[in-house]
């Protein structure tokens, strides 16, 4: 057997095709990126914040959703934990059917609801209700509601999605990133 002679146009050949294909690996890892930091570029991040605040003997509580993400949320639901399950967030029909001793003892100032197809700007917050009463009664406001000082009276999940349609839920009660669905 002779010896295999490889010309030059070969040699040039098979290097543009070598070139073109690590070219082609680049561009699609590089489409990734892009398309990968679009969508960062846009993710809401939806959090709950309570406050609770004491002025001249008038406690007052109230809880926000604010969306703490770079992008807008699409409210998916936002529902209230009662006693038969999850249902759409009205704070005074589930104060009403669940503790209706309670309005004896509180005053609901505010109540919010959103339906499905709500936006949140990103930084957008709005107050989901505030209850105020006088301190006299924190006592029974926390047996009503069957918990301890520094528990969220109720519990209230929102599952939002991004532009692209990535969902997520978040909850009073959780610590930690939302849970991605």
């Amino acid at each position: 057997m002779g010896k295999m002679k490889i010309s030059t146009d070969r040699i040039i050949g098979i290097s543009a095709m070598v070139i073109s294909l690590l070219t082609l690996l680049i561009f699609m890892y590089q489409t990734r990126l892009v398309h990968e930091q679009s969508r960062l570029s846009v993710m809401p991040r939806m959090s709950f914040n309570d406050a609770q605040s004491l002025k001249d003997s008038i406690v007052t509580v109230s809880v926000t959703l604010k969306n703490k993400g770079l992008g807008p949320a699409n409210i998916e639901s936002i529902q209230i934990k009662g006693k038969n399950g999850l249902v759409p967030l009205n704070i005074r029909k589930h104060i009403e059917s669940e503790f209706p001793e309670l309005l004896d003892v509180v005053q609901l100032e505010l109540s919010s609801a959103f339906g499905r197809g709500s936006t949140f700007s990103a930084g957008e917050e709005s107050v989901l209700y505030k209850i105020v009463f006088h301190l006299r009664d924190i006592g029974r406001v926390l047996e009503i509601l069957e918990i301890e000082a520094d528990q969220n009276a109720f519990e209230i999940e929102v599952v939002y999605s991004s532009m692209y349609g990535q969902k997520w839920k978040e909850t009073t009660y959780s610590s930690g990133p939302p849970v991605e669905l």
